[in-house]
């Protein structure tokens, strides 16, 4: 069955939305690094339309209004001292420190998930998704973030979000993100005394804990493999998106006793180690 594009062009993936093959004679240029997302006109697909105009609010598909962080400066480049400026040295540093401001809400999300290693290797992936919205689409990313990031729940929004940007790589590690801190929530929530170091210490976690959450978790390590490959078109992040809904609803419905959380935290060694059977007695 033939799926209709988004009105966005995809980062990277078929405009069809079904990924099933992949095009083996792509450039690795056309994989890793999104195409600019605009809309296309009805008339001339060619053809983009005019940008909103600057003194216009970016109207949201969530109906968000503009809000304020007390602990982020929210950047739009409209103060008197670059409105309007036709420098293009000027106007490169505006977008630059926009960008900038977007990676530092994301930050917030990733640090809380993978080590400093791994977060210098997404950072140049992350950059190059974010260098390519103009300055309204970036206004209203940042609206979507602020309200967005705060946990697993709100991150499925965030989600939807770069779904219908077309953004399939960026809602593809926000699926995972929000897999990993719904883990982390639910060990807080229920008090055990578990620190899970790696993914494959979430992804054995999760396998221990009723179906189907362990299985669903398998598919998230997948989408979060397409923030490098690019790989996940439209039909597999809505398939993401989905999944992460049950995900989520299952976590929140676990009935924990006394004597499964001791016979978790005498996992946990187990769930860390490299190569071990996470059932073994400790």
């Amino acid at each position: 069955m033939e799926v209709d594009a988004p009105k966005r062009v995809s980062c990277g993936s078929s405009s069809s939305g079904c990924d099933v093959t992949m095009d083996k004679t792509q450039s690795n240029e056309e994989t890793i690094s999104p195409l600019k997302i605009g809309y296309e006109d009805s008339n001339n697909t060619n053809a983009m339309k005019e940008p909103i105009a600057q003194e216009e609010a970016p109207v949201s598909p969530y109906g968000l209004e503009l809000i304020e962080d007390e602990d982020f400066e929210v950047i739009d480049g409209s103060t008197e001292d670059n409105a309007g400026s036709s420098d293009p040295e000027e106007v490169e540093e505006v977008e630059q420190n926009r960008s900038s401001s977007l990676e530092k809400l994301f930050d917030r999300l990733f640090e809380k998930i993978y080590t400093t290693a791994e977060l210098l290797l997404m950072k140049s992936i992350l950059t190059s998704c974010l260098s390519k919205y103009d300055k309204n689409e970036m206004r209203e990313i940042e609206q979507v973030l602020l309200i967005g990031l705060q946990n697993s729940e709100t991150l499925v929004t965030v989600a939807e979000f770069f779904l219908i940007f077309g953004n399939y790589r960026l809602s593809c590690e926000i699926i995972f993100c929000a897999a990993i801190l719904s883990v982390q929530e639910f060990i807080a929530n229920q008090q055990l005394k578990i620190e899970l170091t790696t993914h494959n210490a979430y992804a054995r976690f999760a396998d221990v804990l009723p179906d189907p959450i362990g299985i669903l978790f398998t598919g998230f390590e997948l989408n979060h493999e397409s923030f490098y490959t690019n790989y996940h078109g439209e039909v597999r992040v809505k398939q993401g998106i989905s999944d992460l809904r049950i995900f989520l609803e299952s976590m929140r419905n676990i009935s924990m006793t006394d004597e499964w959380k001791l016979d978790l935290e005498r996992m946990e060694k187990g769930f860390n180690s490299v190569g071990s059977n996470c059932f073994e007695s400790q």
